[in-house]
């Protein structure tokens, strides 16, 4: 699949699993998802997904 026919990547953080699980069965069809607890693994998980997108 290339860039142009991608689905958009949402980071979303929130400390609050409920929060975590309603953004994802409302975006889980139109978007891919990461999630994180925090700032610190978001920033994570930011950087893994950044270095796969490049290629």
């Amino acid at each position: 699949m290339n860039m142009s026919t991608q689905r958009p990547l949402i980071l979303a953080v929130d400390d609050e699993a409920s929060n975590l699980h309603l953004l994802r069965q409302i975006l889980q069809d139109e978007y891919r998802m990461l999630f994180a607890k925090d700032g610190a693994r978001a920033g994570t998980g930011a950087a893994g997904a950044a270095g796969t997108d490049s290629a």
